[in-house]
């Protein structure tokens, strides 16, 4: 997807936006995202936000979702690919 805005904090949980363009399977992990294609969503990191990322740029993650059928959260848990502005 491609990274709307970033909201860095010194310390705590982080949280980004992001347009999500693209929803896969990735490994052995459950897939359970394909509602959040073509949407932009909020994004939290317990694991910190990497430095390259600033609005526009396009990145693959790995995203856990967190929640029930009430209310489901994203959070960070890798990134696959940063392709970083020029």
């Amino acid at each position: 997807g491609t990274i709307a805005d970033i909201k860095r904090a010194p310390k705590g949980i982080q949280k980004f936006t992001m347009h999500i363009k693209k929803v896969e399977k990735f490994r052995d992990y459950p897939f359970s995202g394909g509602n959040y294609l073509d949407k932009t969503v909020e994004i939290f990191s317990e694991i910190g936000i990497p430095d390259t990322f600033s609005a526009g740029t396009h990145i693959t993650v790995l995203l856990r979702v967190s929640g029930d059928e009430h209310g489901q959260y994203l959070f960070l848990v890798e990134v696959i690919e940063n392709e970083e502005n020029d």
